[in-house]
């Protein structure tokens, strides 16, 4: 009869040919999604093959508006070179990145909280949920979103919690010359004192560039550059937008705000939603404050302290989920492909309901309410799908902006459940 040693280990690797046989029929998938839907990464390949053309990648353009750097329309040549087929290669790409994410931080939170095995396979398992939906919706649709997050997370990973600055300086440095938006987190790492990491960021920021100069000249890559800076400029097409689709700041603060008629600016719903009609400078002066206070969060969240808890990876998961929640409310123009900046706070939710349970609801009346709370409003952005809940419900609920409504109350909620109320609350001091 075969020890329990050798039954561990068959176990095991069953277990492993069985993941592995998942994640191969998953990249299969995101391969036929991404090609027979991924009509956003034809913009990207298109203006790729347009820079190796030499001609300029912000005009033009007949699949939509490129809206990132020439460096990464350089970047993407390889893919040009299998024609329709690149989209496929683009979704496989991406959900090759959302499976080392999902692995990241699950050793993040494995690492920490000791939970038994049934607890771990229940939040990996609420986790996905969670997420799929919006990883689903990203490689439908040919998105950079999980190539960024990928970049953002993992570059913060391996400087603050692995160690390698290098490494992670240029991953985090090549996400803000792609898509800016990172840039949030090197003002993080600088609250951090990441000196080093920060040069390293900047340097690599400096030197993607100007690479693109290296194939266009100089004068080329310039131009390139103002072109770029003129499509993106947030000073004039994205003041505030009206877009029920888009669930950043300036489109949730319009919508409940913003005079429409004293602008004769078309209504984007006839429902009725608007709290009060402000002018135009007090609705900027509210957007202004709104971003000032989020950004006062990510202070927050570096500088706040509790000498009792040294749970550095359970940390570092709460500043990332305030981080990407920040990210998605401040820049312009985060539309639902970008609502996978949820998932990490959402996925923190989720932990601490499960270690509520697990301590038996041993907790003031007040936690325990807001630990429900927390996994209901992870549970709406969940089911936000046409698929799920119909094309008039999902109109409703893009038409309140619920995203963004999810985003700001999260932001919320982590400021409330820290890592000590993690901790405390749950009867687990001791990190193991």
């Amino acid at each position: 009869m075969p020890n329990n040693s050798k039954i561990k280990t068959l176990l095991s690797e069953r277990k492993n040919i069985f993941l592995g046989m998942i994640g191969l029929i998953l990249l299969v998938f995101a391969g036929i999604k991404s090609f027979n839907e991924g009509m956003d990464a034809n913009v990207y390949l298109y203006a790729s093959k347009q820079f190796y053309l030499g001609e300029d990648i912000y005009s033009n353009n007949p699949f939509n508006l490129y809206l990132y750097s020439p460096f990464f329309a350089a970047l993407l040549g390889p893919f040009t070179l299998f024609g329709d087929f690149g989209r496929a290669l683009w979704g496989i790409s991406n959900m090759i990145l959302f499976f080392r994410l999902a692995f990241v931080f699950r050793n993040l939170i494995t690492d920490n909280l000791n939970l038994t095995k049934k607890q771990t396979n229940w939040w990996i398992f609420g986790t996905i949920i969670i997420s799929f939906g919006m990883v689903l919706h990203n490689i439908s649709l040919g998105q950079i979103t999980i190539l960024i997050v990928w970049l953002t997370f993992e570059g913060l990973y391996q400087i603050l919690i692995k160690k390698k600055k290098i490494i992670g300086g240029i991953l985090l440095g090549m996400g803000v010359v792609i898509k800016i938006i990172p840039l949030l987190a090197l003002f993080y790492l600088g609250l951090k004192k990441e000196v080093k990491a920060g040069l390293i960021s900047g340097a690599t920021i400096i030197a993607l560039l100007f690479l693109p100069a290296i194939y266009v000249g100089y004068q080329g890559n310039i131009d390139l550059l103002k072109n770029w800076e003129n499509t993106i400029n947030p000073s004039e097409k994205y003041v505030f937008e009206f877009d029920n689709g888009t669930y950043s700041l300036n489109a949730v603060v319009a919508a409940y705000f913003f005079d429409f008629e004293s602008f004769d600016v078309e209504l984007p719903t006839n429902r009725p939603r608007q709290i009060m009609p402000l002018s135009y400078k007090a609705i900027n002066r509210l957007l202004l404050i709104l971003r000032l206070i989020l950004v006062a969060g990510i202070v927050f969240v570096v500088f706040f302290r509790n000498s009792k808890i040294k749970s550095p990876n359970l940390r570092f998961i709460w500043e990332i989920a305030y981080l990407c929640l920040a990210t998605a409310l401040i820049f312009p123009h985060q539309q639902k492909y970008a609502m996978l900046y949820f998932v990490p706070a959402g996925s923190y939710f989720l932990m601490y309901f499960i270690l509520s349970l697990r301590s038996g609801w041993n907790t003031k009346i007040h936690l325990r309410a807001i630990s429900i709370f927390s996994l209901m409003i992870t549970l709406l952005f969940t089911i936000q799908g046409r698929d799920i809940i119909g094309n008039e419900a999902t109109e409703f609920f893009d038409d309140y902006h619920t995203f963004g409504l999810i985003n700001l109350t999260a932001a919320i909620l982590l400021i409330i459940i820290r890592p000590e109320t993690v901790m405390i609350e749950t009867n687990q001091n001791k990190i193991v």
